[in-house]
């Protein structure tokens, strides 16, 4: 656990070294949201982390180096404890654990949610509480209701983290039926672990509504349940993501990426299907079960309501892939564990090599945007002939992203400052290390910008009173 943990933070080096922006970043320059946001959200688990966090002096501006490595640290510690929460961790598993655990850590969707320091180490923080309740509870270490407690507190951080629980137990299901080596549970121990994460996710779900209700004005967004009439539309929106994740499964590109990922994960079907026999229900039943394995790692984001599938949200199907891996790394031929082992040091090697690309990709987002901030404040500072212009931006023609864009750009990540009015006023104080006052955008700007030039285009600034109005 502890050398997956320090490979971790080798493997993700620039982002604890040198943390970049997001538009989070930006937008909660001057402190994140308020009580009721988390409440409608059913995070109030993360508005606790956070509080308590900043009361010891730990700020994430100023102490982003510390929340990064620590975080990253236990992301890998946590890959450990949910691929091995049904497994005997002994001297001819222990490589084959590593590397699992570390297909996890070095996928590109887990590179994702380090672009934004300022909450990456709440998700790594839930997600090791959980893995640790669930591997503790299995080997019956602790009190049920701890267990349930525990899981349901890391719910209440980050909803994300039950999708690794639910590959978690149906990699034991898989062990358990297959008979594979060092699976130390029984069905009954699976049943039983299942239920713990079921009591505790409907623990959560029970208190954050009802402290929604009592504290705030009700759930409301990523914190509420798809309506029944939804699904349809669902279905149709999982179908394209299936099909986006064909091509960009890491990220950027890269074919060779995805034919070793699914290569794998046919060796760890094939070396199960050995171990099961020929008994043709159990056939079956592993067949569902790998198909299972997609299914858990969507998990709560295809019944949640807002749709919003950005890799970090996604990281179940990353688990989902080490998960089925697993069997072929433990398989007792020599040849198929050098295959299985050679696929996996080649896809660590290339999904930390995409993470460093998000990396640098984010740095060059963030210095386009520290240049395009200065540029028109200047320009703006002439046209209103005062050094501290009131100024208000729409942006028509920009979109997400600055005009050569980046190839990393997915949903929010890599995405830039301007594309998110909330951020503009971080960004500028940050880029300037001024206060300079953001007008919200009027509609009737927004559609003025429609029949006018972008930016640097002289025609896409005026002055209005004392507001310099900008189209980009």
């Amino acid at each position: 656990m502890v050398f997956v943990g320090l490979a971790s933070l080798v493997l993700r080096a620039p982002f604890w070294i040198d943390p970049g922006f997001s538009v989070d970043s930006y937008t909660n320059a001057n402190g994140f949201p308020a009580l009721q946001f988390f409440l409608a959200q059913g995070r109030i688990g993360q508005f606790l982390m956070i509080h308590t966090v900043e009361s010891i002096g730990i700020n994430y501006q100023a102490s982003s180096l510390l929340l990064q490595a620590t975080g990253i640290f236990m992301l890998g510690a946590a890959s450990v404890l949910a691929i091995s929460a049904f497994f005997r961790v002994e001297a001819s598993t222990q490589k084959a654990i590593c590397l699992a655990s570390l297909l996890f850590v070095a996928h590109p969707f887990n590179a994702e949610i380090l672009t934004f320091p300022e909450a990456s180490f709440y998700p790594h923080f839930a997600t090791f509480v959980s893995s640790f309740a669930l591997f503790l509870a299995a080997r019956r270490i602790v009190p049920l209701a701890l267990a349930v407690a525990a899981i349901a507190f890391s719910l209440s951080i980050y909803q994300i983290s039950i999708n690794i629980l639910l590959v978690a137990l149906m990699l034991g299901l898989i062990g358990v039926m297959c008979r594979l080596p060092a699976c130390v549970m029984d069905r009954r121990g699976i049943l039983r672990s299942g239920a713990i994460v079921v009591f505790a996710a409907l623990a959560y779900f029970v208190a954050a509504k009802v402290l929604a209700h009592l504290l705030g004005d009700g759930m409301e967004g990523r914190g509420t349940l798809l309506p029944i009439e939804a699904i349809p539309r669902r279905i149709g929106e999982l179908h394209q993501l299936g099909l986006q994740l064909l091509d960009r499964f890491y990220v950027l590109k890269r074919p060779l990426l995805i034919i070793l990922a699914a290569s794998l994960i046919v060796a760890g079907y094939a070396s199960a299907s050995v171990r099961s026999g020929r008994v043709l229900l159990r056939q079956a039943g592993l067949a569902s079960a790998y198909l299972a394995f997609a299914a858990c790692g969507i998990g709560i984001v295809a019944i949640a309501n807002v749709w919003w599938p950005v890799p970090r949200v996604l990281i179940g199907l990353c688990f989902a892939m080490a998960a089925a891996a697993l069997p072929a790394l433990i398989h007792p031929g020599r040849w198929t564990r050098a295959f299985a082992a050679c696929c996996s040091i080649l896809l660590i090697l290339g999904g930390t090599s995409v993470g460093l690309g998000i990396h640098a990709d984010q740095k060059r987002i963030n210095a386009w945007d520290d240049d395009l901030a200065e540029r028109l404040y200047e320009d703006a500072s002439v046209l209103a002939g005062t050094s501290t212009p009131r100024i208000e931006i729409a942006n028509v023609h920009m979109k997400w992203t600055h005009a050569v864009g980046v190839e990393s750009l997915w949903g929010d990540m890599n995405m830039s400052a301007f594309a998110v009015p909330g951020a503009l006023p971080g960004l500028f104080r940050e880029s300037l290390g001024a206060k300079v006052e953001i007008i919200e955008t009027t509609p009737a700007w927004m559609t003025a910008c429609n029949t006018l030039p972008g930016w640097p285009d002289k025609r896409s600034m005026r002055l209005q009173g004392d507001i310099v109005q900008i189209c980009i």
